[in-house]
């Protein structure tokens, strides 16, 4: 190993320190793919920086803000931490953070338009929130290298309306935490809570919301009640995780057929695939159809579309993540691959609309009757959490192969943000980044940055620092406009990688700031 320290000295030492390790180079990208690694991080980062200027969650008004950050910003909050995990790059925290509060700040309770802890009508929408900050808020907490890391004083954090300083990130998630426990709280106390039925859509209701909708409170319930030991909330995320697998049992008697089958139903192709309404059983909703009783052909009639499955698979992930046995096993985990590969993709680098191969009637408003094929194809990065077990079918086209084959075709070539591109296809774009992360010498190319706090970068393939290719402004917090990457004095950075590192111009160490490259 050979490294390179610098206090106050400018990138034209650590090129000529490049230089040193050309043949080194020469030698190593001998052994490489020919084919170079795609460049999804970056695609991820000028698609999450459009995405987040279009929802706009620092600026959008009140009477729009419910479906914005309930199926909209939820799932990239979710992404951020992944891309952490995956990068070490802690702006993926600053990013949460920001944007967090200022979804906290217009809460009707905080804005002033009610006294209830909520944002707006949809139900659901509310849960997708708390649980995505909850999954993120255990991780503040409860990751060593993250639970005493000082917060720098950005704006975005320090002028909030709750008039509240966070001396570290786990602080902060410890004040998040609290600030959902309200929210979770209020629906169980109004009566949104079923025991038989899980989460509920309006409290009048006598069944359980459908199946998708309630992932996010049983998320919020799983992580809040883990991070403050609340045996009430882990006993109704554990409700909602056995429902997965219990009957669903109703006789409808206008139509003489009674159904009794598992929310997660088993095809022949060692798949899951599931009915729209899940364990919730609609109801005739008009007179002549003997209501209240149950509708056979109601509950049948839609399948789930690919976006939603993915959705109600959070929950078992989560499981997963956190080491939860006692609902989910690997057989489960196998066939929630095998629901991708085998019932979604066609096997020509196409995908059905719903997870039971086929493209109609599918459970998505604006795709009834004849569905087009690939309707729903952008959707597939969702399925990335399940990449590991392609390993259990080593004979078969993965999920891995058939993401990166769509991704290079569909999704590379875009210079903007790809057409239908939203919510959780950035979630599960960072999920595809963090598999490619893991799977190949992926080279890493950073832009336009001030750092103002310690941070330290890494890349398996080749790390360029290049100021002059980015966008006009920097991804990362300050927002620059300059073709700048600079280390502020007093600040330790480590600049690694496995193959080679490249400082092009406008790379600047300053006096004072103490960094080290090295190749490995």
């Amino acid at each position: 190993r050979r490294t390179h320290s610098s206090t106050g000295r400018k990138s034209e030492v650590a090129m000529r320190y490049k230089l040193l390790f050309m043949f080194t180079v020469l030698v190593q990208s001998v052994t490489l793919s020919q084919q170079e690694p795609l460049p999804i991080k970056e695609d991820y980062d000028r698609f999450n920086k459009e995405l987040v200027r279009r929802y706009n969650p620092c600026g959008i008004s009140l009477e729009k803000d419910q479906t914005v950050f309930g199926d909209g910003m939820s799932h990239i909050l979710d992404g951020y931490f992944t891309m952490f995990e995956t990068t070490g790059d802690k702006d993926y925290i600053y990013k949460f953070i920001i944007q967090t509060l200022c979804i906290l700040e217009n809460r009707h309770d905080v804005a002033g338009i009610s006294n209830d802890p909520i944002w707006g009508e949809l139900t659901y929408e509310d849960g997708y929130i708390i649980g995505s900050m909850a999954r993120v808020a255990y991780a503040l907490r409860t990751t060593d290298k993250l639970s005493d890391e000082p917060l720098y004083p950005f704006p975005g954090i320090t002028e909030n309306s709750f008039n509240v300083q966070f001396q570290s990130v786990g602080k902060f998630g410890e004040w998040l935490s609290k600030q959902l426990t309200v929210t979770l709280d209020w629906y169980i106390s109004k009566g949104y809570w079923n025991e038989y039925t899980g989460f509920l859509e309006l409290p009048s209701d006598t069944s359980g919301m459908v199946v998708n909708k309630q992932i996010g409170y049983a998320r919020a319930a799983l992580y809040i009640g883990l991070m403050d030991h609340r045996q009430d909330l882990i006993q109704k995320a554990h409700r909602v995780a056995a429902l997965y697998k219990e009957p669903v049992i109703f006789h409808d008697k206008w139509a003489r057929k009674r159904y009794n089958a598992p929310m997660l139903l088993l095809n022949d192709k060692d798949a899951y695939w599931m009915y729209h309404y899940g364990w919730t059983i609609p109801y005739r909703q008009k007179w002549w159809q003997l209501r209240p009783n149950p509708s056979f052909k109601t509950y049948t009639h839609d399948y789930e579309d690919i976006s939603h499955g993915a959705v109600v698979y959070y929950l078992p992930i989560d499981h997963l993540k956190l080491g939860i046995t006692p609902f989910f096993d690997s057989i489960d985990f196998r066939r929630m691959r095998n629901t991708f590969v085998r019932n979604i993709y066609d096997g020509k680098n196409g995908f059905y609309n719903a997870m039971n191969r086929v493209d109609s009637p599918i459970s998505d408003m604006k795709c009834t009757g004849n569905c087009p094929h690939n309707y729903h194809a952008l959707k597939s990065l969702m399925y990335s959490p399940f990449v590991p077990y392609d390993t259990c079918y080593p004979t078969e086209k993965g999920i891995y192969s058939i993401l990166m084959d769509y991704y290079k075709a569909e999704i590379s070539p875009s210079l903007s943000l790809p057409s239908g591109y939203c919510c959780g296809m950035n979630k599960g774009h960072a999920e595809l980044v963090q598999q490619q992360w893991n799977k190949e010498p992926v080279n890493l190319v950073l832009g336009k940055r001030v750092l103002v706090y310690d941070q330290d970068f890494y890349a398996k393939g080749e790390l360029t620092i290049d100021p002059t290719s980015s966008e006009q402004s920097s991804y990362a917090e300050p927002s620059i406009e300059a073709p700048v990457w600079q280390v502020k004095p007093g600040v330790k950075t480590t600049i690694k990688s496995n193959d080679a590192v490249h400082l092009k111009p406008g790379v600047h160490f300053s006096s004072g700031s103490q960094v080290k490259v090295a190749v490995y």
